[in-house]
């Protein structure tokens, strides 16, 4: 499942799968799409 974009109160959010939501980087006025790297433990 990938995120969302959402706007609350006029602005932009990310809402996770997860279901938290996480505020947006804005690069030349365009979202920047949210990434999470997870590394296996050993």
């Amino acid at each position: 499942m990938s995120d969302k974009l959402v706007y609350i109160s006029g602005m932009p959010y990310w809402m996770t799968p997860e279901g938290r939501f996480e505020a947006v980087r804005i690069e030349n006025g365009l979202p920047v799409e949210r990434t999470m790297i997870m590394r296996r433990s050993a």
